[in-house]
């Protein structure tokens, strides 16, 4: 510690006595403890670009006001009666006018996210479709509607999407389906009779939170 008395101020001349003050303060700024680090560290302000040196940002192809992604969706519906009319343009097909007692439909899909990160993502999808046909009158004369009457058309598939943001604007989508489509029974089922296979490929901007078009 580092005081002056009283009567040694008085024994000194102005200059001397302001090089005492000086000394004194030069000590006390010595003595004084260092304000302690804050962590973790404040934030940047508004407009500093230091801060996003080391952060990247992707777009997505979602946009403001859609709904979560769902990872199960259990759907059917049954439509009322209605009525169905065909004329036949081939020789030897009867017209139809009848009516249909049935149409029900069953839809069983179901989403799996494999790998989540900002800069990639992969989804796979299995999917069970089952719909089916009644009409009031039976054998209709009329080919199509005599194949498919009480009969369970079915679609079974599977697909691998690809979600790839490419920077802050743009995205592309990468998706292969595989669907076995048809009126097949597990006995006569056969894969190159039923099989469909298709594929997509999008790329995108998101111009805004609420736009994106591809």
């Amino acid at each position: 510690m580092i005081s002056f008395s009283a009567p040694t101020f008085r024994l000194l001349g102005p200059l001397a006595a302001s090089a005492a003050l000086l000394c004194a303060g030069v000590a006390h700024a010595q003595i004084t403890p260092t304000t302690p680090p804050v962590f973790p560290p404040p934030a940047p302000p508004v407009g500093d670009t230091v801060a996003a040196v080391n952060t990247q940002e992707f777009a997505t192809p979602s946009v403001v006001g859609m709904g979560p992604s769902k990872g199960l969706i259990f759907h059917y519906e049954r439509v009322p009666r209605f009525n169905v009319t065909s004329d036949g343009k081939v020789v030897g097909l009867q017209d139809y006018s009848s009516e249909a007692t049935k149409n029900a439909r069953l839809v069983i899909k179901g989403y799996i996210p494999m790998l989540n990160r900002p800069h990639l993502k992969l989804i796979l999808g299995v999917n069970y479709e089952r719909e089916e046909f009644k009409f009031r009158q039976k054998p209709t004369g009329y080919e199509l509607y005599d194949n498919i009457e009480n009969k369970g058309l079915k679609n079974l598939g599977t697909q691998l999407a690809v979600i790839r943001p490419v920077n802050e604007v743009n995205w592309y989508i990468f998706r292969v389906k595989g669907e076995l489509s048809g009126d097949y029974t597990s006995s006569e089922l056969s894969v190159r009779d039923y099989l469909r296979v298709s594929s997509e490929f999008l790329y995108g901007w998101k111009r805004s939170p609420m736009f994106s078009w591809g």
